[in-house]
């Protein structure tokens, strides 16, 4: 029972002492000058209160504070004010309260001194009263100290998650904000997320939602917040129970305060969550956010930002909604902020929004621009600045020689070895740069890029990563580091010398990570090994004498169910062919042939287009391999490709089959299949990457036929004559028929096996042989002529090396 009596607090009838007199009234002087004069400091009066309890019941928080400065022994302010609050007098407990809701507040170091006491259990009892005053000023108090680690825990500990839930349904919009910062507190710790979603805490929250108090909206949305990050179970929960509409709502109305907590809730809703970022943008969210980024309050922009990241992560359809409404403009202008923090979540949308596809990906680092890239490289003190600058610096220059070009003519590649040689680039960052090197010297199909190559070399970057190379004890990073080597020094003889120079590189470094445990060491250092040896006898020379490889490092790979393991390590048996010790030469080329043109047929796209791409390499390679890819049916896949719906599909395709023109048969069933059906031209020609070859007499032999007429012009159906002719009228004079001839019927007969013979020496191009008979065909004849990128013959010998043809 609660003692409820009236005291009479007057200093004759309870016998108070001075410093109990000047404690009740408030007078700190004449406390402090008593104190110091020797007073008695236990003495109580009659009802047992001392002067902290006189200093609490009259709300003197000052002379409190100085007694807590003075931090006698025997005057303990904490543990008196904790024990007030456990007492049964309504008024104890109340002036504690309200003593310890200033004083949690006056200095940050004294919610560890009410922890210690043990007030945390006495708040949350408090809680359990029917008393809406008393409940809102504990909740108050623990509002104050709940952003404490230890705090939560002690709340966590005293059972509040169900109370806190209770009171979320509380009359007062106090208690209501109140009760939901403090669970957006317990949620950030130990597993509460599950357990409030387990007391069902979800749905007064959302209940919450149709306030129309800023305060009690804001801290629900703030709670909910909490409750969905990185937890997909209250995701969708959230969004079951309707959490999605008032939220995208908030969007729009007057209150920047709200706008930013509501974009943050859509942020860790969707983040990871394809369901919810499908929902949302079906709520039509979209508009409103990018709205926002427009908008003068920074925060907003930054919170705004985030969702649209969080909506487009990994998520295609997402992506382009947002781009359909011109985000990526806004964005860059976030870009040019002062504030860092304000940069990053800029960088990070627009690279969210670039997703995984290479025309994607290239077309917002456009939008973001070489010298706003070069920017982002320079600012050391920002790690995902310089990851998403490195990233689309590589997505600007793969495969892509002009825009390669540009980054050398506006000093680009400099700000990029000076990273890589900072000792505070992190991991990510360093794998980054590395890749970047690389990727900037080579273009479409293996082309190398020695404007590029020459002024990286000139920057001594070679000798800085055979350092690295040696020196460093991450495989990842050292497999990075081979194939960024090998690109630099890709037909480029010059770079070939500085490299063999240096004296403690040796291709027993990358035999070595063949070794690996880690697969995706193994697979990349079979890539590097392929990027040396491509079209260069003397290192496949140099491979081999260092121990060369065995068919087992590859194996797994060719096994493999992932096809992009099976399409690169085909791609590498074909090119490390003379490489490999314990196999011969044609029938690892033909192995490696027939599996890529099987991996064409894949329904994955991005297998077909890893195929395609590894194809269009292999076309100008060694002689014997583009006759094999005919021969395996190469080229009736790749213009089935060219028609695709899916333009990097298309590029792929196009691009390929741009190599493979340069073989006469492979060209010959290019023309059967566009003089067919003149709109496959057109694909295949639109298709084309701008570095990409086609071969000229395949152009020109299909417009002079063009011009003659193509068979496909003669059907009915696209203007030509009918296929029955109409009857002619008698009495017709015959004079426009066709006159007899004297020709024997030998020579008809001869005519016609000759016509028969015309007709079908496409056919026997395409007789059935296989990829090995064909290899052998030229393996056995080293002077078989081969055709440069003109189509004029080139003749290979013996003691010569192979040219470099394609250089």
């Amino acid at each position: 029972m609660f003692n409820l009596y009236v005291v009479d607090f007057s200093p004759i009838s309870v016998r108070q002492t001075p410093l109990l007199l000047a404690a009740s009234s408030g007078a700190l002087d004449c406390v402090k000058t008593l104190i110091n004069l020797g007073a008695a400091i236990k003495k109580c009066d009659l009802l047992g209160n001392n002067m902290i309890h006189l200093a609490a019941l009259r709300f003197h928080t000052n002379v409190l504070e100085y007694f807590i400065e003075w931090n006698h022994k025997d005057v303990p302010v904490w543990s008196t004010l904790v024990q007030m609050m456990v007492s049964n007098d309504l008024k104890k407990i109340d002036s504690s309260v309200r003593s310890l809701e200033i004083l949690s507040t006056s200095k940050n170091e004294h919610w560890h001194s009410i922890l210690d006491a043990g007030g945390i259990p006495a708040l949350v009892n408090i809680l359990k009263l029917e008393n809406e005053e008393l409940q809102s000023l504990a909740a108050s108090v623990l509002c104050n100290i709940s952003e404490r680690r230890e705090v939560r825990i002690a709340l966590s500990d005293a059972k509040a998650i169900p109370i806190l839930i209770q009171l979320l349904g509380s009359p007062l919009d106090d208690i209501q904000s109140r009760a939901s910062i403090i669970l957006s507190d317990l949620a950030c710790v130990l597993d509460n997320q599950t357990e409030i979603s387990v007391q069902n805490g979800i749905g007064p929250l959302i209940y919450l939602l149709d306030s129309e108090l800023e305060d009690v909206l804001v801290n629900a949305v703030n709670a909910i917040r909490v409750m969905c990050t990185h937890h997909e179970g209250n995701q969708s929960l959230v969004a079951e129970h309707g959490g999605v509409e008032p939220l995208v709502e908030f969007l729009t109305v007057n209150s920047d305060i709200l706008q930013a907590a509501a974009a943050s809730a859509l942020a860790a809703l969707c983040a990871g969550h394809r369901q919810n970022q499908d929902r949302i943008v079906a709520f039509r969210a979209v508009e409103p956010l990018v709205a926002l980024l427009k908008c003068r309050n920074v925060t907003v922009q930054v919170k705004a930002a985030s969702a649209l990241e969080a909506l487009a992560e990994n998520n295609p359809d997402s992506q382009a909604a947002i781009l359909r409404k011109d985000a990526p403009k806004p964005l860059i202008k976030l870009l040019k902020v002062w504030t860092q923090e304000v940069k990053e979540q800029g960088a990070c949308t627009l690279w969210a929004l670039a997703g995984h596809t290479t025309r994607q990906q290239k077309m917002i680092a456009e939008k973001i621009g070489i010298a706003q890239l070069i920017d982002m490289l320079l600012l050391m003190k920002s790690e995902k600045l310089q990851y998403v600058g490195g990233m689309a610096m590589i997505a600007l220059c793969r495969t892509n020689i002009v825009n390669q070009n540009r980054i050398k003519e506006e000093n680009g590649i400099l700000p990029v070895i000076r990273v890589l040689r900072s000792h505070k680039t992190s991991e990510r960052v360093l794998l980054t740069v590395i890749r970047c090197l690389g990727t900037i010297c080579v273009g479409v199909a293996h082309r190398n890029n020695p404007v590029t190559q020459g002024k990286i070399a000139e920057e001594n970057a070679i000798s800085t990563l055979v350092q690295l190379l040696v020196t460093t004890n991450k495989e990842i990073v050292k497999v990075e580091v081979a194939i960024s080597l090998a690109c630099i020094i890709l037909c480029n003889r010059d770079n070939q010398t500085m490299l063999m120079d240096e004296p403690s590189f040796s291709f027993a470094i990358l035999l070595e990570l063949f070794k690996s445990k880690d697969e995706i060491v193994r697979l990349k250092a079979g890539t590097a090994l392929a990027t040396f040896a491509f079209n260069n006898t003397s290192l496949q020379y140099a491979i081999r004498e260092a121990g060369g490889i065995r068919m087992r490092a590859f194996a797994p790979f060719l096994n493999s169910e992932n096809e992009s393991y099976q399409a690169n390590a085909s791609f590498q048996i074909v090119v490390l062919a003379r490489v490999i010790v314990d196999k011969d030469q044609v029938t690892l080329s033909a192995e490696g042939v027939t599996r890529l043109v099987s991996l064409l047929q894949s329904d994955d796209e991005n297998t077909v287009i890893l195929a395609g791409r590894l194809m269009s390499s292999l076309a100008h390679t060694r002689a014997g391999i583009p006759d094999a890819m005919v021969t395996t049916g190469a080229v009736e896949v790749l213009m089935k490709h060219v028609e695709s719906d899916n333009e990097t599909v298309q590029s792929a395709a196009g691009v390929a089959l741009g190599y493979l023109s340069f073989n006469r048969t492979a060209g010959r069933l290019m023309l059967q299949a566009c003089r067919a059906n003149p709109q496959l031209y057109d694909h295949l020609i639109g298709s084309l990457e701008k570095d990409a070859k086609i071969c000229k007499d395949f152009t020109a032999e299909f417009r002079r036929q063009k011009i003659i007429g193509l068979p496909s012009r003669s059907l009915e159906i696209n203007g030509g004559p009918p296929v029955i002719p109409p009857k002619q009228e008698r009495g017709l004079s015959r004079l426009g028929r066709r006159p007899k001839t004297s020709m024997s019927l030998q020579e008809r007969r001869s005519k016609r096996e000759d016509l028969n013979r015309a007709q079908s020496a496409p056919a026997i191009a395409q007789r059935a042989v296989s990829a090995k008979s064909i290899l052998e065909k030229y393996s056995s004849r080293s002077t078989q002529p081969s055709f440069n990128t003109e189509g004029k013959k080139v003749i290979q010998r013996k003691p010569i090396e192979m040219k470099q043809s394609w250089s």
